[in-house]
């Protein structure tokens, strides 16, 4: 095994790890732990209950985990999602280490550029930039509940029959500090599977309207396949840049993300609203 394959292996164990722990935990890491808490007045109008938020997360709660926590972070910065594709757009001749070394060269965080190798992904999030940034909002407000979410919409799929173990992906229930997880692993590490569904078929009718996105229609699929899959990926762009995944969300991130949210509004030709 070369140098790189084995640091790829390294780094697919240890983000698993991560990804396990987070699901299980509710708890996800980069939470600062020196940060002033908000006041419990700003928690209570600020939350979202759990209704909204599965059907928040049901587009991508079937994701593969590490594949899942990549679009959760990048769902933070809606503004580079955005120039990313536009990016992507004008670079369609890069493929592959030649994709890996220009988009390194931009100057976004490396959780967009790690979205690279995935432009179906970027796609969904850019051209449904209301529900990307609700989701982000979401992710940076109440971790723990949109983690929570996942898992009821996993358990929900799984119990209709529409969430198993196949050629793409590895689905376990483990058990994890006495709570039982829903895990899902790509069947390939070196081969990037991204679900696609309709969440009315797979979850059935939400109680609370599913985002109006892109679905592929319920008569799409075939007798038992309820999930289609594409392949995404470029050597270098996602697998050694996964670790930033888990990094903490310091004052001055949190004061980016809300810069970017600002010059967003004013492209959508909104009004910013004022930070509490």
């Amino acid at each position: 095994m070369n140098t790189r394959n084995a640091l790829q292996s390294v780094i697919q164990k240890f983000t698993a790890i991560f990804c396990i722990a987070a699901l299980a935990s509710g708890h996800v890491l980069w939470a600062n732990p020196q940060q002033p808490a908000p006041t419990s007045s700003e928690n209570q109008s600020a939350r979202l209950p759990a209704d909204q938020l599965d059907s928040l997360v049901a587009p991508i709660a079937l994701y593969p985990d590490p594949l899942l926590s990549q679009v959760l972070i990048a769902s933070t910065y809606p503004l580079e999602i955005i120039q990313l594709q536009q990016w992507l757009g004008q670079n369609k001749n890069l493929k592959d280490k030649a994709l890996a070394d220009a988009v390194q060269k931009q100057d976004w965080d490396p959780s967009i550029q790690a979205m690279a190798g995935l432009p179906d992904v970027v796609k969904q999030l850019a051209d449904n930039v209301k529900w990307t940034t609700d989701l982000g909002n979401a992710f940076l407000a109440q971790q723990d509940d949109v983690m929570a979410a996942v898992q009821r919409m996993r358990k929900t799929a799984e119990d209709k029959g529409n969430l198993r173990s196949n050629e793409q992906m590895k689905v376990e229930t483990k058990t994890i500090e006495s709570k039982q997880v829903i895990v899902i692993e790509q069947a390939n590490p070196q081969v990037v599977y991204v679900p696609s569904y309709n969440p009315t078929v797979v979850y059935g009718p939400p109680v609370y309207p599913y985002p109006p996105v892109y679905y592929p229609p319920p008569g799409y699929y075939a007798a038992g396949m309820a999930i289609s899959f594409g392949v995404g990926g470029c050597d270098g762009c996602d697998v050694e840049r996964r670790l930033v995944l888990w990094v903490q969300l310091g004052r001055r991130q949190q004061q980016y993300h809300h810069q970017q949210q600002q010059q967003l509004q004013l492209q959508l030709g909104r009004q910013p609203r004022e930070r509490r």
